[in-house]
Formats: C-alpha cells, sequence, structure tokens
C-alpha cells in the first residue's frame, strides 16, 4: 500500500508514491513554484507514467516539456497540454508539431506560435480548406496564406467575418504580413463586388471601406436589397442602417429612394425610425406623397410622421390598412403583435365613426384607441368582437346583445375568463372547449364534470400542457392526454398519474421537451442510463435528478464535471458524489480545474 505524501518546506514532494496527492499539491503549487523545480526530483516512471501525464498537463501544460519522447508523441496528451496552456505545442515530437489537429488548435488562439517559434508545415500551408479553418478562427491567420492561393478571395472574407479591424490593419503598418498579401487584401479593397460581400459576412466592416465606395449610390442600394433578405446580414443591423443612414444623408444630392429603402428594410426598431425622420430634411418631413410613399414600405412610421398627417383621413386609413396586410402576413420578427397606428392619430381621427370601424374591422384591439363615444357604440363593439376584441368588448355589449351566438365569436376572438361567465353559459361545452383551446389553464375554472370531459381536458394540455394539473385522476391516466400534454410541456409529467410515470415512450417524450421533468420519471426510469444521459446531456443540471446510483457512473460524472468545473455550482454538484467518485484520478483532477 502507498504510503502517505510528504512535503518538504517548499511544498515539494519527498514521497511520489501517491499521485492522487501529487496532483493536489502541484494544483496548489503550481503558480508559486517552476514545473521543472517541483517535478525534478520525480522518478522517471512517473514522467513515463501516460495516464499520470494526462491528469498533471490539464493543471499545467508545459509538464510536457519535461516528459521523454513517447509521451510527447501522444497526441491526447499533447492536445490536453495545448488546452491547458498554447506555449505547450512546444513541447510536442517533431511529428504533433505539423499534425493538423494540433496546429489547427494551436493557431487558432496564437498564430504567432507558428510564425515566430515554430515553422507552419508547407502541406498544410497549401491546404486550401485548412486555411479557410485557421482564418475564420482568426483573422490574423491570413499571414499563412501562400502565394498561390493569394488571389482566393474567400479567404479576405473569411478574415473580415471573424474580424473587421483586420481592414484597419491592411490599411496602416499590416505588421508581419507579407506584401503580395497585403497587395491582394487592397486590391479586393477597391472592389465593388467583394466590399459588398464583405459588409454581408460583417457589417462593421462599412465603416473602413474607401469613402469613394461607402458613397457609391448603387454600392448603398445594394447593400439595402441585402438587408431587405432579413437573413442575409445576421450582425448588427442597427448600426449598419444608422451608418448608411449617415451617409445618405451626407451626399451633396436628396437621395428619396435610397431613403425610402432604408425605411423599408427597418422593422422592429422604432429608435431607427425616429432617427431617420428626425434627421430627415423639413421638406421631406412635411411631404406627403414620400410620407405616404414611406406608410407603404413600412406603416411603422406613422409614429413619427409630423401633426399634420396625424389628422390626415387619407394617411390614417392608409397606415391602418399597411398595418392590417403586415400583421396578417406575420412580417414582425419577433412575433408580436403590432398594434394599431390608430393609436397615433389625432383625438379628431379617433373619433371619427368611418376611420374607427374601418380600424376595428380590420384588428378588434384597435377600439380601445378610439374615442370613449365610439368605443361604446354597439356596432364598433359587434365589430370589434370579430376581428379580436374578445371580452373586452363582449362585457360592454348590452345585456340582450350577450347572446351565445355573439360570446362564442368572443370566445374565438380572445374571450379566456371563465370565471366571467354567466351561469347558462358555465355548461356549455362548445363554449367552455372554445376557450380551454386558446387558453388551457382555464381548465381550473371549469366545472368539475366538464374536467372528465376528454375532448375539453384534450384541448387544454393541447393549448398549455400544464393544463394536466387541473384534469381527474382518470384522465391523468389516459395515455392520450398525457402524451399530449409533456409534448407540450414536459414539466407537466409531474400530473401524470404514477402508472404513465413508469411509461418509457412518455418519459422519453418529456425529457426531449424539458429535461427537468426527469425528476418525476419513476425510480426504476430514472436509473436508466439511457434515460438520465439523454436528461444531463441537454441540462447537466439535470444530473441532481437521476438516480444515487447513476450519480456514480464515471462517464455522466466526467460528462457533468467538464461542464461545471470551477463554477459557483460546482459545490453543490460535488456533494451529491460519493467517496469512491471522487477518488476517481480523472474525476479528483477536473475537480481541480
Amino acid at each position: 500500500m502507498a504510503k502517505e505524501a510528504v512535503f518538504n518546506f517548499q511544498g515539494k514532494y519527498t514521497n511520489w508514491e501517491n499521485k492522487k496527492e501529487i496532483l493536489k499539491s502541484f494544483n496548489k503549487e503550481k503558480f508559486k513554484v517552476e514545473t521543472k523545480e517541483y517535478f525534478k526530483d520525480a522518478p522517471e516512471t512517473l514522467l513515463n507514467d501516460e495516464s499520470f501525464i494526462r491528469c498533471a498537463v490539464k493543471i499545467k501544460g508545459d509538464v510536457l516539456k519535461l516528459c521523454p519522447q513517447n509521451v510527447r508523441n501522444n497526441k491526447d496528451i499533447v492536445l490536453g497540454a495545448i488546452n491547458n496552456d498554447l506555449w505547450s505545442v512546444m513541447y510536442a515530437s517533431d511529428e504533433l508539431k505539423n499534425d493538423r489537429e494540433v496546429v489547427l488548435k494551436s493557431v487558432k488562439s496564437r498564430s504567432d506560435l507558428y510564425d515566430k517559434h515554430l515553422l507552419f508545415p508547407d502541406q498544410l500551408k497549401n491546404d486550401i480548406e485548412f486555411l479557410k479553418q485557421i482564418i475564420s478562427s482568426n483573422a490574423y491567420n491570413i499571414k499563412f496564406i501562400p502565394e498561390k492561393h493569394a488571389h482566393q478571395k474567400i479567404l479576405y472574407l473569411l478574415a473580415i467575418k471573424s474580424s473587421s479591424a483586420i481592414i484597419e490593419f491592411i490599411n496602416k503598418d499590416a505588421h508581419g504580413i507579407k506584401s503580395y498579401i497585403i497587395n491582394e487584401f487592397k486590391k479586393n479593397l477597391k472592389n465593388f463586388e467583394f466590399c459588398l460581400n464583405a459588409v454581408i459576412e460583417n457589417s462593421y466592416s462599412y465603416d473602413l471601406l474607401d469613402e469613394e465606395i461607402k458613397k457609391d449610390k448603387n454600392f448603398i442600394s445594394q447593400i439595402l436589397l441585402e438587408l431587405d433578405k432579413k437573413d442575409k446580414i445576421k450582425d448588427d443591423r442597427r448600426y449598419l442602417c444608422e451608418k448608411l443612414l449617415e451617409t445618405i444623408l451626407s451626399l451633396s444630392t436628396e437621395n428619396i429612394d435610397l431613403i425610402l429603402q432604408l425605411i423599408k428594410v427597418i422593422y422592429d426598431d422604432s429608435y431607427l425610425l425616429k432617427n431617420i425622420y428626425k434627421f430627415l430634411p423639413k421638406q421631406l418631413q412635411l411631404d406627403k406623397k414620400f410620407i405616404m410613399k414611406s406608410i407603404a414600405f413600412n406603416y411603422e412610421v406613422f409614429e413619427f410622421v409630423d401633426e399634420i398627417f396625424r389628422d390626415d383621413p387619407e394617411v390614417v386609413l392608409h397606415a391602418i390598412n399597411l398595418h392590417n396586410i403586415i400583421e396578417k402576413n406575420k412580417r414582425s420578427f419577433n412575433g408580436i403583435k403590432k398594434e394599431s397606428p390608430l393609436k397615433y392619430a389625432s383625438d379628431k381621427i379617433k373619433n371619427n365613426y368611418q376611420i374607427v370601424f374601418e380600424a376595428v374591422k380590420k384588428d378588434g384591439d384597435s377600439i380601445k384607441f378610439a374615442s370613449i363615444e365610439l368605443e361604446n357604440d354597439t356596432h364598433v363593439l359587434l365589430e370589434s368582437i370579430k376581428t379580436g376584441a374578445g371580452l373586452s368588448s363582449f362585457i360592454k355589449l348590452p345585456s340582450n346583445l350577450q347572446t351565445r351566438d355573439n360570446l362564442l365569436v368572443a370566445v374565438k376572438n380572445g374571450f379566456s375568463n371563465i370565471q366571467l361567465l354567466s351561469s347558462e353559459f358555465v355548461e356549455d361545452n362548445q363554449v367552455i372547449l372554445e376557450i380551454v383551446k386558446n387558453y388551457g389553464d382555464s381548465l381550473l375554472h371549469v366545472i368539475p364534470k366538464l374536467k372528465d370531459s376528454f375532448d375539453i381536458v384534450l384541448a387544454a394540455v393541447s393549448s398549455r400542457g400544464s393544463a394536466l394539473k387541473y384534469a381527474t385522476d382518470n384522465l391523468k391516466n389516459n395515455r392520450e392526454i398525457v402524451t399530449t400534454a409533456v409534448k407540450n410541456n414536459g414539466l407537466a409529467l409531474e400530473f401524470a398519474s404514477d402508472e404513465l410515470k413508469k411509461d418509457l415512450q412518455i418519459v422519453k417524450l418529456a425529457i426531449e421537451n424539458s429535461p427537468k421533468s426527469i425528476q418525476f420519471a419513476s425510480n426504476d426510469l430514472r436509473n436508466l442510463k439511457q434515460i438520465a444521459f439523454s436528461a444531463v446531456l441537454t441540462d447537466y443540471n439535470t444530473f441532481k435528478y437521476i438516480s444515487e446510483d447513476l450519480r456514480h457512473d464515471k462517464e455522466i460524472v466526467l460528462f457533468v464535471l467538464n461542464k461545471v468545473a470551477g463554477s459557483f455550482v460546482f459545490k453543490d454538484f460535488w456533494k451529491l458524489l460519493s467517496a469512491k467518485t471522487k477518488n476517481d484520478l480523472d474525476v479528483f483532477v477536473l475537480s481541480l480545474l
């Protein structure tokens, strides 16, 4: 049996048998003592022990320099050392210094390693796919482009995509970059198509382009066309639009078409629209023809137009019509319904029956912006119920109009509060079914006998899986009901019957939707590695919910430990492990990091 480790006053070992204690001490002393000094008395057998070195390099990569050739030629150990300290590649074997994976891992973060200290392998310099990889991760790796590939525009575009600052670097000192690369890059920066692609790849590159290209109207128009594709330019759209606005307004002549193009591509950004109108020349702000065109491109500009247009029936109706078309086509990127332009109209317009009725006809919620008189008008109320106002309008109707037919129309368009129903409707299957279809949690307020209705509960859990909580025990044991509920919300498994919590397929579906639902599975399924791992792989926080036996499974433990090591949740995770698991060398080393 190994003796307990003994340390001298400097923290160095005088006994090297207990590997766990060696690693523990090394982790403690790694910033105080040179690695070479720490291990100077270590036996050769220890530095030849690949399982020990594999752990040690995770604590401090430069342990590799003390190891014999066979260890420095072990790819897994070398990659582990590089993960800890990129400079460790210096101590790898000559063969691994030229290995594709080792070089890639090194130059992704530190291009100077294979520039100032090591020779970049010729076979990799000539590998265009490899060049793409290293340039995508570090723009300054363009320095490795060989002359034979200098004409490859894609390499320079990947550099710009990685960092727009590379443009400024090339245009200034470009220190360490070969002249043929600089010349080719600068030549590309004079090319219209290349610059357009550069902006598509990285919107921040626009401001660094040559002024002549930036101010080219065709160039600006092309960028706006790309912006209008929405998914093409994924970087900071607001930044790019602000810069384009600055450029457009700085041009010597008025560019109405470009301004309209810009208005068209701005969506869900009131700040930018406001700024466009704020900085527009006054004659354009008061030009009705321009305002009508602007609204045609983007109805949201109506919020920022001059007061005279908020009081203009033609302009207001134009905005209302466009709002209806856009909302119906779900153009809004974030899915949030935009409020009717009636909100920004003048008080006079809000009291105009024809305009208010037209607005309500297209969007029932518009009624809340009408004048008090029209907000309570019977015809306007009935129309608003048909188009989405629901409850708010139904309860304002005269009692003789609060009919079942009108209620069903209201329910289909937003009536959700069962508690506000009169006694004649609370037992009406069709009314209740329509309500829970849209608002599953309304099942809470359904009368008891309808909570045992298959159709009503199925509709409720289809809308809101957690509504299973309010179903009867009979339906909580219904396979179709529970399957539908957990597909909608995995955590609904909590409310399923004990029998269905043992069902492998239902539990799988629940975990696919919400990994934390494993906590509600039966004990047998929580102890099934296939199930436990599927939850932990998606959300490592579910480790605490798997069975105690599986919390000792090394594969699962190492996976989670890699995620939580060094984080604030590590202590809670560590408490869940057994002494035996904690003493495993791989687990122990990861816990030190």
